[in-house]
């Protein structure tokens, strides 16, 4: 009677560290796909003005340059949006599909940095920034592949009451960096 306890003790030991390591390697990638995010719906409000010809591509690079305060939510929200996507992106639909099932939970804001310099306050409403043009990101739980190498989310920006927009990003990992392969606006208002 000892042995098989002892066998089930030890195969649920085993597991426990599995699934540790799996919550530590996801969280991790998390981090890094937030900050990805963050950097991604960063909007410089106001627009400048354009000229007459247009914007030029170094004048372009030159208005992505400023930084910004963006307030940022670390509570990765549940959401029960959904999203068909087309032929070409199909093997992310799993991912897409499981996101609607996954339950909010907090990030640490310690893991999450903007790569181009823009100031993060943690909030969850506009008003924590004390910008005149504030802007709130927040993202979705994330989902990711077994091998956590393709996950999909939904991630918002607030730049008012009434001022906001919801977007299906799709990303892919290769060579250890995470890039966005897709990314299509949901909810507009």
């Amino acid at each position: 009677m000892q042995r098989p306890y002892f066998i089930l003790v030890l195969l649920f030991c085993l597991n426990s560290c599995q699934n540790q390591e799996k919550f530590q390697k996801n969280e991790a990638a998390e981090s890094n796909i937030y900050s990805i995010i963050i950097d991604e719906l960063a909007v410089h409000l106001p627009p400048p003005w354009p000229p007459p010809n247009g914007l030029s591509r170094r004048e372009l690079d030159s208005i992505k340059r400023i930084k910004l305060e963006l307030v940022v939510d670390t509570v990765m929200f549940k959401t029960d949006l959904g999203f068909q996507l087309t032929e070409s992106h199909q093997e992310y639909q799993p991912l897409v599909d499981e996101i609607s099932t996954l339950d909010e939970r907090a990030i640490n804001p310690k893991t999450i940095k903007s790569s181009i310099g823009h100031s993060l306050v943690y909030g969850m409403t506009l008003e924590a920034s004390s910008s005149p043009y504030p802007q709130l990101i927040k993202i979705s739980r994330i989902s990711f592949n077994c091998d956590t190498t393709k996950a999909a989310l939904f991630a918002s920006r607030n730049t008012g009451r009434l001022s906001g927009v919801v977007i299906l990003y799709l990303l892919e990992k290769e060579n250890n960096i995470w890039e966005i392969v897709y990314e299509q606006k949901v909810l507009i208002s």
